[in-house]
């Protein structure tokens, strides 16, 4: 662990929300031993909710054991972007009661860090210390953006093949000047958009395979298999697609998204389709797939989708 004194936490802002007043002064305590006088500190949520909007913060520390639906909530709505500018702040829970659930829900949130109570001076340092230079590297997924919870995902440290990336740490950056950890507006609307690039690859991926079992449910002999149900996750999951796309400027996505659709509901209103138009859907999830993921040859797919599902539309229309 790098020593404390090396750090400079004159420009550090933290936003504190702890309603017990034992609590919040144990913590100020410690986060002045450490060196941090930059702190807001909260009695309600809602203060703590206003104040990551007012103050953007480079550290939000709270108490887990008081209004946890609505601190999960502040924190679900800081990681997707819809309360204050970034959404990559630090984020610490602190809990006297580590319930496996409460922990559980908490950590699908997207929080970087659960610290179990009472806390010494030594312990919060070494938090903090992780939290500056050994932070996670960050996920996204349809429903979930946070820090990877598997091993080998620090920022330092990007595992080959895996879906993680680094996001900027403002606590890093003012701590220690490392330029390539600031959260400059730029930086943070890259990552943004980095994260809805792995959703949509997520989600394109998903919908190439739910197509093809759909494909395969049809064609049983025994009919056992109802494919109707997966055909819905299919609307689903473009629905998801189209709401993400604007993003990416994509318009290829976008126009065969549009085609998928109509050939669901084609199929869906058709009591015996034609083997043609099960592969036209399935090469259509393929063909969205190899878009996100840049393969070789995904033009081609695409071209063909569009041409045989505009013809197979076309024919099942006449």
């Amino acid at each position: 662990m790098r020593d404390s004194s090396n750090y400079n936490f004159d420009e550090v802002e933290i936003v504190l929300f702890a309603p017990a007043p034992a609590m919040r002064r144990t913590i100020r305590e410690a986060l002045n031993s450490v060196g941090i006088r930059g702190i807001r500190d909260y009695l309600a949520v809602e203060q703590a909710r206003e104040a990551i909007i007012t103050y953007n913060p480079d550290l939000f520390i709270c108490d887990l054991d008081q209004n946890q639906d609505a601190i999960c909530s502040i924190i679900a709505d800081i990681r997707h972007g819809n309360i204050g500018t970034n959404p990559f702040m630090v984020i610490m829970l602190l809990t006297w009661d580590p319930e496996v659930n409460a922990v559980n829900f908490a950590m699908q949130t997207g929080v970087d860090d659960i610290v179990m109570m009472p806390i010494s001076v030594r312990l919060l340092e070494q938090r903090i210390d992780k939290m500056i230079n050994n932070r996670k590297r960050f996920v996204a997924t349809e429903d979930y953006v946070g820090p990877e919870r598997r091993a080998q995902s620090s920022e330092e440290e990007e595992v080959d093949g895996s879906n993680n990336f680094a996001v900027p740490n403002s606590l890093r950056h003012k701590t220690t000047g490392d330029e390539s950890a600031a959260a400059h507006k730029d930086v943070i609307e890259d990552a943004t958009q980095l994260i809805t690039q792995h959703r949509l690859t997520e989600l394109t991926t998903q919908v190439s395979a739910l197509a093809t079992r759909a494909k395969n449910q049809a064609k049983k002999p025994n009919g056992d298999s109802n494919p109707t149900k997966t055909l819905i996750k299919v609307t689903r999951l473009l629905d998801q697609i189209s709401s993400h796309v604007d993003a990416q400027d994509n318009n290829n996505l976008i126009i065969l998204a549009d085609s998928m659709h109509r050939v669901v509901n084609v199929i869906a209103q058709t009591d015996d389709p034609a083997d043609g138009l099960w592969d036209i859907l399935v090469l259509s999830g393929q063909a969205m797939s190899a878009i996100l993921w840049d393969r070789a040859g995904a033009s081609e797919l695409i071209i063909t989708a569009l041409d045989q599902a505009m013809a197979a539309i076309s024919l099942e229309g006449g």
